[in-house]
């Protein structure tokens, strides 16, 4: 699961502190009052990954408001290399240097930034070792976020969805509209500028096209 950020992560993954009890007041069990029922942890077992988006805002806030303006330059250049690097092993590599910027600076703020990275180390690294099936996950919500705004557009733009089968059909066309746009931004050159409908002709040529997009509009 990929969240926006640690809170949310916490929240779904470890268990609630017991709330604080005054000095003096009388702890449970009490007379006709029932115990606290324990704290459940919600999806337990689940990988979770910090969106590295998100987690670069939050530090970048903090280099902007904490930092001296002479490092400023400095440690937004390796946060960053900490957060986008192309392996787990580059990424530790940039935090060592982080750390190592600050003792030998005397930087507070660089000795602040190594420890709030390395508390949150295996919410932003989890991205480089799980994989579903033979893929990694997304570093980002990214494009969950822009499904959501897409989904949140079209909504909006409705005055009523009358019956359950106009919101099927919709559904259907904002689907059919994410397998016709072109891949723009894809890493891979050869999936570049083509589109998911595209790539997957060749892997399905008894398919007919035709029919499949038409039934998607039904």
């Amino acid at each position: 699961m990929i969240s926006d950020g640690g809170t949310g992560i916490r929240a779904l993954t470890q268990k609630r502190k017991p709330s604080f009890i005054r000095v003096g007041s009388r702890p449970y069990p009490r007379p006709g009052v029932p115990p606290a029922k324990e704290q459940v942890v919600f999806l337990p077992g689940i990988p979770h990954q910090w969106c590295i988006v998100h987690a670069q805002r939050e530090l970048l806030k903090y280099v902007r408001t904490k930092a001296k303006k002479e490092e400023r330059e400095e440690l937004t250049l390796l946060v960053n290399q900490i957060l986008f690097a192309s392996t787990l092993q580059r990424a530790e590599k940039a935090k060592e240097q982080l750390n190592t910027y600050g003792y030998m600076m005397y930087s507070e703020a660089a000795q602040r930034l190594t420890k709030i990275i390395s508390s949150y180390w295996h919410l932003l690294t989890t991205h480089y070792t799980v994989r579903v099936g033979r893929y990694k996950i997304p570093p980002t919500t990214n494009v969950i976020e822009n499904i959501i705004s897409n989904l949140n557009t079209r909504l909006k733009t409705m005055k009523k969805i009358k019956t359950s089968s106009s919101a099927e059909v919709i559904c259907r066309l904002i689907v059919l509209k994410y397998r016709l746009k072109p891949l723009t931004d894809s890493e891979n050159k050869l999936k570049r500028n083509k589109s998911p409908l595209e790539l997957s002709i060749k892997k399905n040529c008894k398919l007919n096209w035709y029919f499949f997009i038409k039934k998607s509009c039904r």
